[in-house]
């Protein structure tokens, strides 16, 4: 396992995410997994995930170089790459 893709969220240690293509979330510290996107770029895989427990958010970032994210109470990853400097 690729260790950049597997994140524990330090407010909540049984809370974990794990990227492939997809990224998946875990509540009870790894025994059980739940798809929470469906594939996020068509030629690249995630390689880097974060927590953003004030927001409630996650973040994905794939090696071609495009950044997610799925906002608190939203159904889906929404690509911001090209909002990077606003959003900061």
């Amino acid at each position: 396992i690729n260790s950049r893709r597997v994140v524990i969220n330090g407010q909540s240690f049984d809370e974990l995410l794990f990227g492939t293509d997809n990224v998946y979330l875990s509540r009870t510290g790894g025994n059980v997994w739940d798809a929470i996107s469906g594939r996020l770029s068509p030629t690249g895989f995630v390689s880097a995930l974060a927590f953003s427990p004030v927001d409630g958010e996650y973040v994905a970032g794939t090696d071609d170089g495009l950044v997610f994210i799925k906002r608190a109470g939203s159904g889906a990853f929404v690509e911001i790459t090209n909002n990077l400097t606003t959003l900061l």
